[in-house]
């Protein structure tokens, strides 16, 4: 069985390669790259996937395609800031200490399927995969053997291919079999209309499915998911939620430490303000990073300091 990390690493990147997003950059080209060099939107087309629009306020353009897609046409955009600028993940996480990137400059947007929707789909390709070889089920006309079974049951169903309603075909005897008899005439006393009141049940009957429907979920083909399941869609979810959280930090710049780690820093209001040299500082990452991080950064006392990240 695929270990959380394995887990989210193989969706994070097949949703990448499979999801349809788009990267619009306000003031982002010039006569180079502008509407009246055909030729970039082709070269980039060609070499990264990615479709080109250039806006008509005569400076926006923006990226069209998957998360892979878009991350190869920044890095040509880009050339010479691919770890910066050049990188989607870049954008994705909120950097903004660049002087090249001001608020608004470049915008990413994701559309079409779901993390969870693409998590339920690897699921049940997997399922599927493991289940191809398997030998078909057998069937109740596969067990039926001989002749004569299967002359019985063609009885029963009058040639049909569906198994016979039992319960009405025993409604359709009984009033052919009034007809077909004499009938006894009702005595003076008799309750002609029967007895219309209902009989309350000794033993309550508990309904066996109950907790079955509590527990289970359709995925996407629309075969039930167990509980266990839809759980673990929960964590993985859950680890991969975006959090920020108030550290203190000598140099409020990400290091190799925070790098390491998937941790973006940016500096508090007040930072270096004030007596001590105010060090506040905001720590921005998932929940599955920042749990690596911060075990490191306090070195032993993270739970504490922060608790809302280990829940």
């Amino acid at each position: 069985m695929k270990t959380f990390f394995q887990l989210r690493e193989q969706i994070n990147e097949e949703h990448s390669k499979t999801n349809k997003a788009s990267m619009t950059i306000k003031h982002g080209y010039d006569e180079g790259d502008g509407p009246d060099n055909k030729k970039f939107a082709k070269y980039i087309n060609k070499n990264t996937g990615a479709t080109v629009k250039h806006h008509k306020d005569g400076s926006t353009m923006s990226f069209h395609g998957s998360d892979h897609q878009i991350h190869k046409a920044l890095q040509h955009h880009h050339s010479d800031d691919k770890k910066g600028l050049g990188d989607l993940n870049y954008h994705k996480k909120g950097k903004t200490h660049s002087d090249d990137h001001v608020d608004g400059q470049h915008t990413y947007k994701t559309e079409g399927t779901t993390f969870r929707e693409k998590l339920m789909s690897i699921f049940e390709n997997d399922k599927a995969s493991h289940y191809k070889s398997a030998t078909k089920p057998e069937t109740m006309d596969d067990q039926l053997k001989g002749a004569g079974a299967k002359q019985m049951k063609a009885d029963l169903t009058g040639g049909d291919t569906k198994a016979a309603d039992m319960e009405k075909q025993s409604h359709a005897d009984a009033a052919k079999a009034g007809r077909a008899g004499p009938g006894t005439k009702a005595r003076t006393n008799d309750n002609k209309k029967g007895d219309k009141k209902a009989m309350t049940s000794a033993t309550p009957v508990n309904d066996p499915t109950a907790k079955i429907v509590k527990t289970e979920s359709y995925g996407i083909s629309g075969n039930k998911i167990s509980s266990g399941l839809l759980d673990a869609i929960a964590m993985v979810e859950d680890m991969n939620k975006v959090h920020t959280v108030d550290i203190d930090h000598m140099t409020g710049t990400a290091g190799s430490h925070e790098k390491k780690h998937g941790i973006t820093l940016k500096k508090g209001k007040n930072y270096g303000k004030g007596p001590g040299s105010n060090m506040a500082t905001d720590a921005t990452g998932t929940k599955a990073n920042l749990q690596k991080y911060l075990k490191k950064h306090y070195d032993g006392e993270h739970k504490e300091m922060h608790p809302e990240i280990y829940k």
